[in-house]
């Protein structure tokens, strides 16, 4: 009896640390040398989520310029060219039915691009009206009603200006800016023209509109010149608060991506941001495991509980995810391995349903013919995912 509790008491000792374990060590030792062998062969960790894409979406020769989610369908501005050309026009795809229709063509003197989505849930897009040769193009924001556009504003102030981003709240409250100084609010009744920054050599623009709490956010760049050789450029994260109607500095980061309530998602260049409420600021890199070519993140969005980044990269934190990656709230990892060895500049992702749907214009796979638009659904029962459509544009 005593020598069975002596024995057990052993065991106690040693699997709560009193004493050494020589197994476990031996095993540790194994498990080290394992590891290190590992390292070598394979520096760069892999961690790819098991799933599906399916490049069939993709039309052959079909370029996208835009891509948003609303009423249960993906939504895309595309034109087709090469041996069976189709005009620039909205398209949707039905994941039912896994087909195309195309809702609304182009024509000679109307075009609509940069689709989004609305805050308010409505498909918006920004509307140019061609006149004769030589007239100054007319720019205004519309909606799509079910069957075709519908105007939501007048057309906007400041004609010829080049409009390359705006905002929708609601039909009643919309935010534009031209790529040079100016902010132009729509309250439903009249547009509001502000300027951002004062006039002075070196002003490149602003880009970027996203809203955020009480604010509308949007990125200033300068470049100066400070010799022959030698051009500082300066981006700074720029808010606008419509209660007072007065900008303000809010940060160096050139596009924030998210935003819920106090946690904020950001990227610049390689570099991805997140700024979380009570947590200190984190900051990942992306990279290339080989090669010199310069890594560039192009768009991130939350669809359920991940937070999905595209871009040109192959690694992000020193992990390997292809140019499709995500966050998992602890970890990243990737949508692949079928666009681990491609040069992809993906420059739209959004969700719907189970599905993962990216675009750009030099989007492609290693399972066929996906160079525009691919979906990707994770190798796990439908009913066990369940994440939230993404109006993300």
């Amino acid at each position: 009896m005593r020598r069975g509790l002596k024995f057990v008491m052993m065991l106690l000792v040693v699997s709560m640390g009193i004493l050494p374990d020589s197994r476990s060590h031996g095993a540790l030792a194994l498990n080290t040398e394992a590891s290190a062998a590992a390292a070598i062969v394979a520096t760069v960790p892999a961690a790819f989520v098991e799933g599906t894409w399916h490049p069939t979406i993709n039309t052959p020769d079909m370029k996208i310029n835009s891509m948003a989610v609303a009423n249960e369908r993906v939504y895309i501005i595309a034109w087709v060219d090469g041996s069976n050309p189709q005009p620039t026009g909205l398209r949707a795809w039905n994941p039912l039915t896994q087909e195309w229709t195309l809702l609304q063509a182009d024509t000679a003197n109307n075009s609509w691009t940069k689709l989004q989505t609305g805050r308010d849930g409505r498909l918006y897009a920004l509307h140019t009206i061609y006149g004769s040769s030589g007239t100054v193009p007319q720019r205004l924001v519309s909606t799509f009603n079910g069957s075709a556009w519908v105007d939501v504003t007048p057309v906007a102030p400041l004609q010829g200006n080049s409009f390359n981003s705006y905002i929708a709240l609601s039909n009643t409250e919309i935010y534009m800016i031209d790529n040079n100084r100016s902010l132009l609010i729509w309250n439903g009744t009249t547009w509001t023209i502000k300027q951002t920054h004062e006039d002075g050599p070196g002003i490149e623009g602003i880009a970027d509109l996203q809203q955020c709490g009480d604010g509308i956010y949007f990125t200033y760049v300068e470049a100066m010149q400070v010799n022959e050789h030698v051009v500082v450029t300066l981006e700074e994260l720029r808010k606008y608060t419509p209660a007072t109607g007065t900008f303000s500095v809010s940060g160096g980061r050139t596009y924030m991506a998210i935003c819920e309530g106090t946690n904020r998602y950001s990227f610049i260049r390689e570099k991805i941001r997140f700024e979380l409420a009570n947590t200190p600021t984190r900051i990942f890199t992306t990279s290339y495991a080989t090669g010199s070519t310069i890594p560039w993140v192009r768009a991130m969005v939350r669809i359920g509980g991940y937070i999905y980044v595209t871009g040109s990269f192959d690694t992000v934190d020193g992990v390997k995810t292809g140019n499709v990656a995500r966050w998992n709230g602890s970890r990243w990892e990737g949508l692949g391995p079928e666009f681990s060895q491609y040069r992809v500049s993906t420059d739209a992702i959004v969700g719907l349903g189970h599905q993962v749907y990216v675009a750009g214009f030099y989007l492609e796979s290693g399972t066929g013919d996906g160079r525009h638009i691919a979906a990707w659904t994770p190798t796990i029962p439908y009913t066990t995912y369940n994440p939230l459509v993404s109006h993300k544009p």
